[in-house]
C-alpha cells in the first residue's frame, strides 16, 4: 500500500470527529453571523432612533432663539445637546437652502 493510499482511508473515530467538529463550526458561524446581521440592525434602528429625536428636540427648542437671532440661547441648547457622547455634529440649515 502506497503512503497516499492510506491518507484516503481514515477510521470511522477519524471520520465522526473531522464531521463533528466541521458541523460544530459551521454551525457556529452562522449563529455569529445571525447575532452580527441582528446587532448591526439594532444599532442602526437605535441610531436612526436618537437622530430623530435629537432633531424634533433642537427643532423645537430653537425655533424662538433662531427667529429672535439670541445666539446665547441657540448656543446653549446646542452644547446642552453636544454633552451625549453619541452626537458629533449639530448643522443648523433653512428648509429652503439646499447644500451641497
Amino acid at each position: 500500500m502506497s503512503n497516499s493510499s492510506n491518507i484516503f482511508k481514515m477510521s470511522i473515530r477519524t471520520k465522526v470527529i473531522f464531521t463533528t467538529i466541521l458541523s460544530i463550526t459551521l454551525v457556529l458561524g452562522i449563529y455569529a453571523a445571525y447575532i452580527y446581521i441582528k446587532g448591526e440592525k439594532e444599532l442602526e434602528y437605535n441610531m436612526s432612533y436618537f437622530t430623530e429625536a435629537t432633531a424634533k428636540k433642537l427643532s423645537s427648542h430653537l425655533k424662538v432663539p433662531l427667529w429672535n437671532l439670541d445666539a446665547e440661547l441657540i448656543s446653549e441648547a446646542v452644547k446642552s445637546e453636544m454633552l451625549t457622547k453619541a452626537l458629533i455634529a449639530v448643522i443648523v440649515y433653512d428648509e429652503n437652502t439646499t447644500t451641497q
